[in-house]
């Protein structure tokens, strides 16, 4: 559920079309994506000339450096060397506001004392180091026998490591319990493969005993995690959810416990949204006399789960008598995908821990008999959790995880998660009593903090040898510059200045359509003069009001005597049969059409979105028009009107308005730059997932022109690309942007190809974990290098633009809220907590340990807004030199923040993201949208428009053309 906000209240949007079934396509994935595609796997293929294997190592080696002591990679990247004077001199200048993290540093005894111990591990037979999860899951398990064997493995291994913190080629334990007979000479002993009944003998090498400091970053975190937050929230009355510990929940009767049940609108399921947390500890680094001290430090946020308020009993009866009534067959319905069956959920018993429902078993009940044992099922819950399970009352089936195994969850007992579908007006009402301003969530964060912290004053074991500070740590927010905004004067062929603090108000009173300054559009206006608004059956009247939009429209952006804009025509769309027929759509398409605008009929809006953009776009048209939709309701909303209208006039080339630097060199030797967006869309186990590669050549203008998306499909739930694959993504961006702008630019002034090339590339990534940065680098990183390098010798141009890599990584835990002081270094929250104008945060004594972090908050309107973070991986061009060059990052990014110029005109302030990311983002989920269950093959995915989405590589590697794919 989402409200995009135009200056009045849209609809809620549709919940999205997708087909989820592409088995085909899956298989077809995972050939693409064999273990040859990454550089990490095989460096060189036999494509791969030497001088470009050498370029790929430099080029790791500008980021990350090994760090021989505690065997951590880093980023060869480090703060500003005048950060602390120039931090001072802003807060002197009053161009900073003091800010409180939700971070708590944490010290004492338990830390000051914490050493680990380090195995190396071998699998005999061999499992390969890249086969990471085969290797997890054979030191944690692969017993092939019964579940006592399993237990007794597990015993065994807690016995002699206690915690155990994996790390592939090596463990991390807190203890060292290994029996002295089992140890030989060489300080290793082996778990033969005949103890546990398993596949392999795994042998431990004992490396030795090692501090906090010189552990590797991780896995000293997850072993702090498990010998110090787990037991500390446990004893705090909390539970985990989930087998990760992502969030944890206070138990019923806990003073914090807290649920809201949301049922605005009664024909739809009610909801439950239960107050959770994410809790975590991270280590930190600081300065101190010039020496780097470790130290841990305590981090909440809220993380509340939004349930259906009913548990699946409750659910299925309430089924069976719907069906009764007209009586249909409820099971067919029951076992329909969706409705249970892949559904998350959780059982509301002991450790309330996270199933998948993957089967109904109508076959079982209550009654049913536990295998081997002469007890029912409904006995041994009663028996097992006297305090959750009072009565089990009668059951139509139960639920499995496993497909015929011999479990049994009594529906009674299971309570699934919430998706928008199940309710969308419930849904989006739950999202809005979620979503809190920084005061009230930090205020809710303060009191679990002081739960736990008293929780840990009785704690026998860890009472007095852990601290929690007693405030949370300050940071200082830096004031940064938000780009002005040129647009077209609608009284005069001058061009307007407006700051985008004056927004929405300044772009009615200025704004006169698209610019028509030659310079600056890089070349004329494009008129807008052969269009269709098209309508399906009973829109009429929807079509009509539409059209007189489109005359208000011209009217009060001055375009009826310029003739860049004339009415469009009329068309219904004729559906005789299926929906999903492509004839139906392709009959609105006539020659020289420049746009469609097409109204979506109510409840199957995204089903036709899909199958309309797949006939006219993804089915060798010679020359598709663009396509815009709107939304049937919101062709009587006049703002979401408009908008759609100026949409439409971006998409044939226009551009509606340009970004200005607020002050001379505001954004550096960024001005110029090219930005290429990277994101993945994931839909699942059965439909491979979309990588997007975006490149914009020129970010600041508000046009849709010099947009290039090109797409390649991973294997499904795989995020970070190949090698070869983001090889082949750039290379098709790069040929693609040479054919269709540099080469006919170049010829048409008299000037070479590389006249017209960038000193810089801006490369943003979004959406990784942490653990998955090293490996973006070695591969979507070093495939971008190669390609440009690929293409200067295949073009023959001496060309090697400055990387600056920034990763988005994905919605983390970190949070601010502005404070007011009370007194001398005294501070409280201020309330709602935004800052008053856009910021940036560099924790100068709250480092990460291994890369280099800030935070930015570009949207002070947006009150329930959080941080966005971003790692700096790659700076060629220095902008962490000094602070002056950092500041034009930060200001160039928030500029960013305000290109996507689908968003105009920006009512509620800037998006979240730079707009590379949002074209990354929005055509990864396009793509994947309108792949179908009926694809085999990616061949349609291809489109006669220069900016438009495509699958640039559609077979598996190495038989992709070489112009496209050099290696």
């Amino acid at each position: 559920y989402q409200r995009r906000v135009h200056g009045g209240n849209r609809s809620a949007k549709p919940s999205r079309y997708q087909e989820f079934d592409c088995p085909a396509l899956v298989n077809l994935s995972e050939r693409m994506n064999s273990q040859n595609a990454f550089y990490l796997v095989k460096s060189r293929s036999i494509y791969t000339d030497v001088d470009v294997e050498n370029y790929r190592e430099e080029c790791l080696r500008s980021m990350v450096v090994e760090n021989q002591t505690n065997q951590q990679t880093q980023s060869t990247i480090k703060a500003p060397t005048d950060l602390a004077p120039k931090l001072d001199e802003l807060i002197g200048k009053n161009m900073t506001e003091k800010g409180y993290m939700n971070i708590w540093p944490l010290s004492g005894k338990f830390f000051d004392d914490k050493s680990f111990h380090g195995w190396t591990i071998t699998f005999v037979p061999t499992i390969p180091m890249h086969d990471k999860l085969e290797r997890k899951a054979q030191l944690f398990g692969g017993v092939l026998g019964s579940w006592d064997a399993r237990r007794n493995k597990a015993v065994f291994l807690e016995d002699v490591f206690g915690h155990i913190a994996f790390d592939n080629q090596t463990i991390w334990t807190t203890e060292n319990k290994a029996p002295a007979e089992m140890m030989d000479e060489t300080n290793r002993f082996t778990i033969k493969k005949s103890q546990f009944d398993t596949k392999y003998d795994i042998i431990f090498a004992y490396q030795g005993m090692t501090s906090l400091t010189n552990t590797p970053l991780q896995e000293a975190e997850r072993l702090i995690h498990l010998s110090f937050l787990r037991p500390a929230l446990d004893a705090a009355g909390f539970v985990k959810d989930g087998p990760q510990e992502r969030k944890w929940f206070p138990v019923n009767g806990h003073p914090l416990y807290n649920v809201s049940t949301v049922s605005e609108s009664s024909e739809e399921l009610a909801l439950d949204v239960v107050a959770g947390y994410r809790i975590t500890v991270h280590l930190r680094k600081k300065e101190v006399d010039g020496e780097e001290q470790i130290f841990p430090v305590l981090k909440i946020s809220g993380q509340s789960r939004l349930d259906l308020h009913d548990n699946c009993l409750t659910m299925l009866k309430r089924g069976f008598e719907k069906c009764n009534r007209v009586e249909k067959d409820f099971r067919s319905k029951a076992d329909e995908r969706d409705r249970f069956i892949g559904r998350s959920a959780y059982v509301l018993y002991g450790g309330r821990r996270n199933i998948t429902i993957n089967e109904i078993d109508w076959s079982s009940n209550e009654k049913t008999m536990i295998t081997d044992q002469d007890i029912s099922v409904g006995e041994y819950l009663q028996k097992t959790y006297p305090d959750d399970v009072k009565e089990v009352c009668e059951s139509p089936c139960t639920f499995k995880k496993l497909v015929g195994s011999d479990e049994y969850f009594l529906p009674q007992f299971i309570k699934m998660t919430a998706k928008s579908s199940d309710s969308p007006l419930n849904y989006g009402k739950a999202l809005e009593l979620m979503s809190k301003a920084p005061f009230n969530r930090m205020r809710e964060i303060q009191n679990v903090c002081n739960n736990i912290n008293t929780s840990l004053k009785s704690n026998e074991k860890l009472s007095g040898s852990v601290v929690i500070a007693n405030r949370q740590a300050t940071v200082d927010m830096i004031h940064l510059s938000n780009p002005l905004f040129m647009v077209q004067n609608k009284r005069g062929r001058n061009l307007e200045k407006f700051s985008p603090t004056d927004l929405p108000g300044a772009w009615g009173r200025n704004a006169g359509g698209p610019i028509r300054n030659a310079e600056i559009a890089s070349g004329p206006a494009v008129p807008l003069t052969q269009w269709k608004i098209v309508y399906f059956e009973h829109q009429r009247n929807n079509a009509e009001q539409l059209l007189q939009h489109v005359e208000a429209y011209r009217g009060m952006r001055k375009l009826d005597q310029l003739g860049l804009l004339k009415s469009p025509t009329l068309i219904q769309v004729h559906i005789q049969g299926e929906m999903k027929e492509e004839k139906h759509y392709q009959k609105t398409v006539s020659s020289g059409d420049q746009v469609l605008l097409i109204i979506l009929p109510p409840k199957i809006a995204s089903l036709v979105k899909t199958y309309f953009t797949k006939a006219v776009h993804y089915t060798n048209h010679p020359n598709p028009p663009q396509l815009q939709f709107i939304l049937a309701e919101n062709c009587y909303n006049k703002n979401a009107a408009l908008a759609a209208i100026a949409n439409s006039m971006a998409k044939v080339g226009n551009i509606m308005y340009q970004l200005a630097e607020p002050y001379t060199k505001a954004y550096g030797l960024l001005n110029d730059a090219w930005v290429v967006g990277l994101d993945v869309a994931h839909n699942g186990q059965q439909k491979p997932s979309i990588a997007c590669m975006a490149l914009i050549t020129k970010p600041l203008s508000g046009t849709t022109k010099y947009w290039r998306p090109s797409c390649v499909a991973n294997k499904p739930r795989q995020e970070v690309l190949s090698g070869r694959m983001s090889d082949g993504l750039m290379r098709s961006l790069l040929e693609d942007v040479y054919f269709q702008d540099l080469e006919p630019r170049a010829k048409e002034m008299n000037k070479t190809i590389k006249d017209f090339l960038p000193n810089c590339i801006l490369i943003i990534r979004d959406g990784l974990a942490d653990d998955q940065i090293y490996e973006s680098i070695n591969e979507e990183l070093l495939g971008i290098d190669t390609a440009i390098k690929q293409f200067g010798k295949s073009r023959k141009i001496d060309w090697t633009p400055k990387i600056i890599s920034l990763i988005s990584p994905k919605a983390g835990q970190d949070d601010i809220c502005k404070a007011q002081q009370t007194g001398p270094d005294q501070f409280d929250l201020a309330n709602p907590g935004m800052p008053s104008k856009p910021v940036v945060v560099l924790p100068r004594d709250m480092m990460h340990r291994s890369w280099f972090e800030f935070f930015i908050m570009g949207n002070p309107k947006d009150y329930k807004a959080k941080p966005r973070r971003y790692v700096l991986v790659r700076d060629d061009m220095g902008v962490t030199k000094v602070m002056r060059n950092f500041n034009c990052l930060c200001n160039y990014i928030l500029a960013l923040m305000w290109g996507y110029c689908m968003s105009i005109p920006f009512s509620t302030g800037c998006s979240s993201q730079p707009s590379p990311v949002k074209v990354a983002k929005h055509y990864a989920e396009l793509i994947s949208q309108i792949i179908l269950s009926s694809d085999d093959t990616f061949k349609r995915f291809s489109v006669n428009r220069k900016n438009r989405p495509q699958i640039v590589i559609k077979d598996p590697l190495p038989s992709v053309a070489t112009e496209q794919l050099a290696e």
